[in-house]
């Protein structure tokens, strides 16, 4: 059977075809997996290759079956696909690639040996192929022999929202404990079955399995709508991206009393099983996320883990209808609430209910009041409703009495007495537990910080005198940390408490539109037809909570301030988001300033006024964009403060005095105070470089917080493993940015041309260096000779076998090792000669995971993962763990793996000394 991957890919072939109209035939078993019939039936094969493990800047294959299908009929046209994994598992689209290539590729591009070899950079970058990666439509339009104006790659977006698979009377996810303490179900927007959160409507019951029991099940109160997360968040994730798309679906938890163990209802379960996308099988359980559940199982597993569940309605418009049914043959009974309550009281509820989340729990502080008076109105009448709801009959729904149901349809009927359309009705089951519960009260605090930033005063008088400041400089500067400490200081500056409303954070990027922060148009959908209504933006929103805080103090009393952070203030294109609005933020235009100034909205047709007491604070990365080039509107609003790299942070961090001490700790410091200590000297010396530098400037320089996360409270060799990360995973990548992958010019321009293992030139990419690698470069870039050492390795067992055969004196840094191909599986035939690089390594770093250092490819690697990649290199094998220093040798000591010299001396069977003169 093909990868997983494999099967991903052609689901999604499928899916297009499909939707175009084109009959395909897929064969997984078959050499060829596509074919199109037609009169000139055309075919193809799928490959894949596994970037994680590749060596080499190039993927190769060999084309062989495809020439000889089109040498058998040279009517029949061919074609590969060559799809580029992070591994077997699965085809991701947010980081997995697929390269289409026509049979005239076929034909004219393999070499004498029959390899074909594809050169790539990194993942997503094939040289000569940039047409044809990723691209479904020259795909379709090479199978169709015609063009395609619709964008084919849409389809898998599911960005409308649609399902992709078969719809069922209730549902089963395999879950963890946050999403169910959350009350939510995220999954991939992949537009596969088992992620297929768009096809849960209101009402759904979806059983939770987690750790072998179904636990509860969860009632689906909003359909799926699409969100970023952060990327650690992704348990699949494996790209580059600070934040990725989830479906997220906001759902009513109910907890089983006694969990349903899974070996107990498993026989049911599988003896009413659907034909597909159902969660177990003859052998248990599937490991998919989201499944369908037959009828006939959702009830028995319903009854046994919640036998009150039944005798109720189905949801709300059942309810609505068997209600009224019932007041109208008794209609006195219809009265209960309108003798209490006015239409106009009715109608702001509506609203208050629209412009708030409540079942999010995002609701403003100053709506709390109104949804106050909901709740006090069900209490007032509680227990006349309970004792009409028995008269009538009314059933329970969901956890909700038949006197609560009562007051629900009572209070819906209201609204459209005061004039609310069915489409606009928002007062349901779901925001009446939580207004009863009052969730939506935010206990939410601004933080409170010990002492203010150094510039706090500074920056309260440039920022009260002119309403918004722009924070700039280059990359960790502490722009927007300075900007939080700030607003977490100043906000606490006031006689009362501050609310958590009064500050706010948003992220500009290239997408951010005027709809996002001022208003936009919104659709939705109510019996087939398509409803717009105008919704508010982020900033709009913000200033109406400002405006409020104003207008509800007196005169001669202050109002709160309200702090808008915008990070990244330059990413964003900033007339288009502020709009016309960008002239109100001059203080004289203000609500209530002498010039005070409106304009008037274009989606609602408000007037719109920013109010004296908001403030802005935008932070600006010069080295994507310098002050010159921010719109001249923007810069005549705003004060510009400069955050440049700073030598104090470092030092009241890491409690130095100056560079002379520095000095002294880099050349006579435990190993991880020379470290740091060569880190700080040479990141300023490198500043230095780069301000003279005509292609970056002071713009890009790099700041001093990279080097500012070190956990001093760690030992020794994690504080090193910190410093080596800082500079692998965010100095030296700044860097490259910064030259545009130019290498040569970092190593020529920054450190006198000699990168050491830093960098490797010939393939422009960073290497996985050690400590002491790292130590050298930077000894020689601040021109003091240190003998740097890694802390003591010694563990007292053999372990760690490398180790223990250092601390015997066996082995030292800079030894090498040998492969054992007799101890390889199933005797394969050997790719490379025995005196080949390919078989030796020598040793690195012994503090590290990544100890040796493999001769073939120049790159640092733990025992056990080179034996991983020499034997898959070797066989088709899904083996994944390996016993490094079972496969590994002494030169001089064939016959012994490195593990079984270690037993052998710990054993007493050999002596260390007599070893030691045998291997020298």
């Amino acid at each position: 059977m093909p990868p997983q991957g494999i099967k991903d890919w052609l689901s999604d072939f499928e899916t297009i075809a499909e939707e175009i109209g084109l009959d395909v035939t897929i064969d997984e078993t078959g050499i060829f997996k596509i074919r199109v019939d037609g009169d000139l039936p055309t075919i193809g094969k799928i490959r894949y290759s596994e970037y994680s493990i590749r060596k080499e800047d190039h993927i190769w294959q060999r084309f062989d079956r495809e020439l000889e299908a089109i040498e058998d009929d040279t009517d029949r046209r061919v074609f590969a696909i060559q799809l580029d994994l992070a591994s077997k598992d699965e085809f991701n689209r947010e980081d997995d690639h697929f390269i289409f290539l026509d049979e005239e590729f076929l034909k004219t591009e393999t070499s004498d040996n029959g390899d074909v070899h594809i050169d790539t950079e990194k993942p997503g970058q094939y040289e000569g192929h940039s047409g044809n990666i990723d691209n479904w439509n020259v795909l379709f339009e090479y199978l169709t022999r015609g063009s395609i104006d619709q964008d084919l790659g849409a389809i898998l977006e599911a960005e409308n929202h649609e399902a992709v698979s078969e719809t069922a009377p209730y549902y089963w996810v395999n879950q963890n404990e946050g999403e169910i303490e959350g009350e939510f179900l995220r999954a991939p927007t992949s537009g596969r079955f088992q992620h297929d959160l768009p096809k849960l409507k209101n009402g759904d019951i979806v059983f939770s399995y987690l750790d072998g029991q179904i636990v509860g099940y969860h009632e689906v109160e909003e359909p799926a709508r699409i969100v970023k997360i952060p990327a650690e968040e992704a348990a699949s994730y494996s790209g580059t991206d600070e934040t990725v798309k989830r479906y997220r679906v906001e759902t009513m938890f109910t907890r089983f009393n006694e969990p349903l163990e899974f070996v107990e209802v498993f026989p049911t379960l599988l003896e009413h099983k659907l034909d597909k996308y159902y969660p177990v099988n003859q052998g248990g359980i599937n490991q998919q996320y989201l499944f369908n559940l037959s009828e006939t199982a959702g009830v028995y597993l319903l009854r046994k883990g919640d036998p009150e569940a039944f005798g109720l309605y189905e949801n709300l418009s059942d309810a609505e209808t068997d209600v009224r049914n019932r007041l109208d043959d008794i209609p006195e009974f219809g009265s209960l609430l309108s003798e209490d309550i006015a239409l106009e009281k009715v109608r702001e509820w509506k609203e208050i209910l629209r412009r708030n989340n409540v079942i999010a729990s995002d609701v403003r502080r100053g709506d709390y009041e109104s949804l106050a008076q909901i709740r006090r109105l069900y209490e007032a009448h509680e227990e006349s409703l309970d004792d009409r709801a028995e008269e009538l009959g009314v059933k329970r729904f969901n956890n909700l009495s038949p006197g609560e149901v009562l007051f629900i349809v009572l209070l819906r009927d209201l609204q459209r007495e005061a004039g609310v359309s069915e489409a606009a009705l928002n007062f349901n089951q779901h925001k009446f537990s939580r207004i009863m519960n009052q969730t939506y009260i935010s206990d939410e605090e601004i933080p409170t910080t010990s002492s203010p930033s150094a510039h706090a005063e500074e920056i309260r008088r440039q920022l009260t005198d002119q309403g918004q400041l722009v924070f700039h400089g280059p990359p960790g500067t502490g722009k927007t940390y300075t900007a939080k400490q700030f607003a977490y200081w100043w906000l606490h500056q006031t006689p009362d408490e501050p609310y958590a409303e009064q500050l706010r954070t948003v992220t500009f990027h290239p997408s951010f539109t005027y709809e996002d922060f001022i208003e936009g148009l919104q659709a939705t959908e109510s019996d087939g037809a398509v409803n717009y209504s105008v919704e508010p933006g982020i900033f709009k929103d913000f200033v109406d909570l400002a405006t409020k805080a104003y207008e509800d103090v007196s005169d001669d009393e202050e109002a709160r301030p309200y702090l808008l952070i915008i990070d990244e203030i330059n990413r964003g294109n900033l007339a288009q988001i502020f709009g016309e609005t960008i002239t109100l933020l001059e203080q004289d235009k203000r609500l209530g300033a002498e010039n005070e100034t409106t304009v008037q909205l274009p989606h609602s047709g408000d007037e719109f006024v920013i109010p004296p007491n908001l403030y802005i604070i935008g932070t600006m990365n010069t080295a994507d964009r310098s002050i010159a080039l921010v719109d001249a509107a923007l810069r005549r609003r705003f004060r510009f403060l400069h955050f440049p790299p700073a030598m104090a942070p470092l030092g009241d961090t890491y409690e130095f005095s100056g560079e002379v001490e520095l000095e002294s700790l880099a050349t006579s410091g435990d190993p991880a105070d020379s470290l740091l200590a060569l880190s700080i000297l040479a990141w300023d010396r490198l500043n230095a470089r780069i301000r003279e530098a005509t292609q970056l400037g002071r713009g890009k320089q790099i700041g001093h917080s990279y080097l500012l996360g070190i956990d001093r409270g760690e030992d020794t060799t994690e504080q090193i493993n910190q410093i080596v990360d800082a500079w692998q995973f965010e100095i030296l990548p700044l860097l490259e940015e910064y030259y545009f992958g130019q290498f040569v010019e970092i190593e020529r321009q920054l450190f006198d041309g000699d990168t050491g293992e830093l960098l490797d030139i010939e393939r422009q990419e960073i290497r996985d260096f050690t400590a002491g690698e790292l130590a050298t470069v930077l000894s020689d870039l601040v021109g003091l000779e240190v003998e740097w050492t890694p802390p003591s390795t010694s563990m007292g067992s053999f372990s760690n076998s490398l180790v223990y055969l250092a601390d015997q004196g066996i082995l030292q840094v800079g030894d090498e090792l040998q492969f054992d191909t007799d101890a390889m599986h199933d005797n394969p035939d050997l790719k490379y000669e025995p005196d080949s690089d390919y078989w030796s390594c020598t040793i690195a770093d012994l503090s590290a995971q990544k100890s040796v250092r493999w001769a073939h490819d120049g790159e640092l690697h733990s025992l056990s993962d080179l034996v991983r990649r020499i034997d898959h290199d070797h066989r088709d094998t899904d083996r994944t763990n390996y016993a490094g220093p079972n496969y590994w040798f002494i030169p001089g000591l064939k016959e012994y793996s490195l593990l079984e010299v270690a037993q052998r001396i710990q054993n007493g069977e050999f002596s260390p000394d007599e070893l030691r003169s045998e291997v020298q």
